[in-house]
């Protein structure tokens, strides 16, 4: 295995993904936006990715990545 992609609960209001490769631990957070399901990525505090998957056409995704 080369990383890893969990879903971690710790509380009621308290639930997000976590990625995890070599020594990076980014977290993920994902909200619905009326017909797309968007997952903000952030290392830290800062957002670096962004991944926007319509909930009709299940084999699309666009992912957005921040340029230092």
């Amino acid at each position: 295995n080369c990383g890893i992609f969990y879903y971690l609960r710790s509380g009621f209001l308290d639930s997000k993904y976590m990625i995890e490769y070599e020594n990076y631990k980014l977290t993920c957070y994902t909200i619905s936006i009326g017909k797309t399901q968007n997952i903000s990525i952030y290392d830290g505090e800062k957002q670096i990715a962004e991944i926007i998957k319509s909930v009709q056409a299940l084999e699309n995704y666009y992912i957005f990545l921040q340029v230092k």
